[in-house]
């Protein structure tokens, strides 16, 4: 490919690549396309891993002994790791080209960093409450045995108290740097297949819907290996990182796989008018141009306020369903009718979307139903009517996340590509989650549940009006303005 063409955005180069052929063959969805099975695979595996860890994690961190406020310290500025890693591997990737090494790097690094907390956790963690089972008197009051043996061992050791606590927050920093980049790879991939594909159309929900299958397997499986995990001297939660170890090390032979062979340079023609038409830039000054544009700054600031609406339910939603005195059969319900409705919501995203008007339009529409759900949580008077407004997550979560990457790889030019489909990632749920779980959390310790989702509700609505008012008139005001203009250079020529 010239350096040129790898400007164009990826849907103008699908247009160039496909223009000769009339039509397709048509094909039944249940007739499998081999060469993007890898994709579906990646997905599987990648929210396999990360649902089986990272609920557990809280578990695991406060059964080797430290309180619940480090524990969330540790997981909360884990995200630091995703912030830095998510731009900067994506960089690299397109600048130059190593997609497959970047994951080799990050396998061994996530193998490292996640293998060897375990280890740590028996070196530092507290011998009194750091079995596998649990001490009885533990299980039977843990609020109370947590607080007290940890804090007789914070008088006598308070020194190995603090090692422990900052070791566990900076190798979990470390290890966010590593698996961050994963998610916006295997996007990426499915992106550049769908836009290489000639003879069979590639959606990108279809692909996606293999993650919300892949949450419920690793939660069981990982679930599974705690509660049969050996008698040791460390908690039973440590079995969530041998779980994570096998997924990551199938993940990169399922990603080395989809990525073999997977070009980033176009076979297009030097005297096409479609290449020359596009100035001679570097890789940054592509980039500064892209982002610099009003509407794709819109964009990204509107991932970054869809994450911070996205916040309550990822993060507080479990203690909301506690406070409404839910069991744990709700909570399981809960996951799974999420899981359910994400299948059938990227599986038909693609239509979706295109009976909504495009992605932005569509992503309007996602802030709306996040700010209906949440009205509905706010005043459910238990966790079993919460429940009901759940099956509408494929119209909030799925359909924006679907929104955004359809509107990357429409805008996006090539050269950029990795990087803009990690930093659509990175401010969706890594600074949105972030800010909006820091504030969520000072919100749901002075007001409570019911008005965090009332607030945060409101935000979502607030920022689908600015959506609203840019579509449908600063938009449209500029699009009939350039008609003019060109209707009245059509006459004078």
């Amino acid at each position: 490919m010239t350096e040129d063409a790898e400007k164009i955005p990826l849907s103008k180069l699908e247009d160039i690549e496909i223009s000769t052929e009339d039509k397709r063959p048509k094909y039944r969805w249940y007739q499998v396309n081999k060469d993007i099975l890898p994709a579906k695979i990646a997905y599987f595996l990648d929210v396999a891993r990360r649902i089986g860890a990272l609920p557990n994690l809280v578990l695991f961190f406060t059964g080797i002994g430290l309180n619940k406020v480090d524990a969330g310290l540790i997981l909360g500025f884990r995200l630091i790791g995703m912030l830095i890693a998510g731009p900067s591997w994506g960089v690299i990737a397109d600048k130059f080209h190593c997609h497959r090494l970047i994951l080799i790097i990050n396998c061994i690094g996530t193998i490292l960093t996640m293998g060897c907390q375990p280890f740590l956790a028996i070196k530092y963690g507290n011998p009194d409450v750091n079995k596998c089972p649990e001490p009885l008197q533990r299980m039977s009051n843990f609020n109370q045995t947590n607080l007290t043996s940890w804090s007789s061992t914070r008088s006598n050791k308070p020194d190995q108290t603090r090692t422990a606590f900052f070791i566990f927050f900076f190798v979990s920093i470390l290890s966010a740097f590593f698996e961050a980049s994963s998610s916006s790879f295997i996007d990426v991939a499915t992106l550049r297949k769908s836009q290489l594909s000639k003879h069979r159309k590639i959606e990108y929900g279809r692909q996606r819907l293999w993650g919300p299958i892949g949450a419920i397997f690793g939660a069981n499986v990982t679930n599974l290996i705690a509660d049969n995990f050996p008698n040791m001297n460390v908690t039973c939660y440590s079995g969530l990182f041998l779980t994570h170890v096998v997924f990551t090390i199938l993940l990169t032979i399922t990603l080395l796989v989809l990525y073999k062979g997977l070009s980033f340079e176009n076979k297009i023609k030097e005297d096409s008018s479609a290449v020359q038409q596009v100035p001679q830039q570097t890789l940054t000054k592509a980039f500064q141009t892209y982002i610099c544009q009003f509407e794709i700054f819109l964009f990204y600031t509107t991932a970054v306020i869809t994450g911070i609406t996205l916040s309550p339910s990822k993060v507080f939603m479990f203690l909301y369903l506690k406070e409404l005195g839910a069991t744990s059969l709700i909570r399981m319900l809960y996951i799974a009718i999420a899981g359910c409705a994400a299948v059938f919501g990227y599986f038909f995203s693609g239509k979706i979307i295109k009976l909504i008007g495009g992605p932005m339009k569509s992503m309007m529409v996602a802030l709306i139903v996040f700010s209906l759900r949440y009205l509905g949580f706010a005043y459910s008077p238990n966790g079993w009517v919460v429940l009901i407004f759940q099956p509408f997550h494929f119209l909030s979560f799925v359909l924006f996340l679907s929104s955004g990457m359809a509107y990357v790889k429409e805008t996006s030019p090539l050269m950029v590509i990795t990087s803009m489909v990690s930093l659509f990632l990175t401010m969706l749920e890594g600074v949105g989650v972030l800010v909006g779980s820091s504030i969520g959390g000072v919100i749901f310790k002075d007001f409570g549940g019911q008005n965090l989702f009332l607030i945060y509700s409101f935000i979502a609505m607030f920022w689908a009006t600015v959506l609203a008012v840019y579509i449908y008139i600063f938009k449209k005001t500029k699009e009939k303005v350039t008609d003019e203009q060109n209707g009245l250079s059509n006459i004078e020529e």
